[in-house]
């Protein structure tokens, strides 16, 4: 997994923080469900399948904090923020 974040200033004192978020898909094995060679063992594989052959699908999620920044008096601030969870999302 890879996370990437960081912090833009706009013009208006207004703060936007992206956090991306990447990951590739995990390893899958790919099983019969059943006892195919009588070992009494039920995760056996099919012919020719090897073991974490196969992955799940990867994700890419996007998430982004706004803030307004204030000055209420001299060193001392306010902040409103707001936040948005999965702004782009997509599979591969």
């Amino acid at each position: 997994m890879l996370a990437l974040n960081g912090k833009v200033r706009l013009p208006g004192a207004i703060d936007l923080s992206p956090i991306l978020f990447l990951s590739s898909g995990q390893p899958l094995n790919v099983v019969t469900g059943g006892d195919d060679n009588g070992d009494t063992i039920f995760n056996d594989r099919p012919a020719g399948v090897e073991r974490t052959t196969e992955r799940t699908t990867g994700y890419s999620q996007l998430d982004l904090g706004i803030r307004r920044v204030s000055v209420v008096r001299d060193r001392l601030t306010a902040a409103r923020p707001a936040s948005a969870n999965t702004i782009g999302y997509s599979s591969s």
